[in-house]
């Protein structure tokens, strides 16, 4: 959208730039969760999925420095307030009061323990994404949310859209000016608006992830998309 104003002090003009670039780089992040009757054990055996798993992940030649994980939380387990809830209850900090109350109203104790552990692995090789997916799921890894995609070293683009969002409002601010019978002086005034770290055209970080089928021979297939970088600069200048 092109917006120009004339104001008491000069022209007000907004300028406006954008690249598709394909990405380079996709981020992913996985969940390991394991149940325990205390916590200590879920931890356990948290520790030794997360150890089997990772080996899985560096077979497939991902390098250490690109892989994360994070304890995401430690949650107790109460048994549901009426047998047709059908599934336990999960308490934490912000759980309310009353839900870890039987329903007879009186406190319950834990009967379990559940521990989520994520892995966030950054990947260069884009062709062998389906390829890292399928693996980690075949070691017991869950993928959650969506798979995201970004220039690794995107400061030469945000450079080039930035300077290209200037060009433009220059050019539109001559064009006017010359209209008006007038010419474009100086400019006193600059603000900028950016879409930075770039989406695609859906609003999502690119990418398009089709998981495997159960008995299927083709593997997950992913189509990468393009980034989108804008600009926009709310800019005034002078009137000669």
């Amino acid at each position: 959208m092109t917006e120009t104003s004339l104001q008491p002090d000069g022209l007000f003009i907004i300028g406006e730039a954008s690249r598709f670039i394909a990405p380079d780089t996709a981020e992913l992040a996985l969940w390991i969760v394991t149940y325990g009757v205390t916590a200590m054990q879920a931890m356990r055996d948290s520790a030794a999925r997360v150890q089997y798993i990772g080996q899985a992940i560096l077979s497939a030649g991902i390098k250490p420095a690109d892989v994360q994980t994070t304890l995401a939380g430690v949650h107790a387990l109460y048994q549901p307030i009426s047998p047709q809830a059908g599934q336990f209850h999960v308490g934490g900090a912000d759980y309310p009061r009353q839900a870890l109350l039987n329903i007879q109203g009186e406190a319950q104790s834990a009967v379990g323990y559940r521990v989520i552990t994520s892995i966030k692995i950054s990947l260069k090789e884009l062709s062998r994404l389906g390829e890292v997916i399928d693996s980690c799921a075949g070691a017991g890894a869950q993928l959650i949310g969506d798979v995201s995609f970004r220039k690794h070293n995107d400061a030469a683009v945000r450079h080039a859209v930035i300077e290209a969002a200037a060009r433009d409002a220059r050019a539109k601010g001559e064009v006017l000016a010359a209209a008006l019978g007038r010419q474009l002086g100086d400019m006193v005034a600059i603000a900028e608006e950016l879409n930075f770290p770039a989406k695609d055209a859906t609003g999502g970080f690119g990418g398009v992830l089709a998981p495997q089928t159960p008995g299927s021979r083709v593997g997950t297939v992913v189509l990468t998309g393009e980034l989108i970088f804008s600009a926009r600069l709310h800019v005034r200048f002078k009137l000669q």
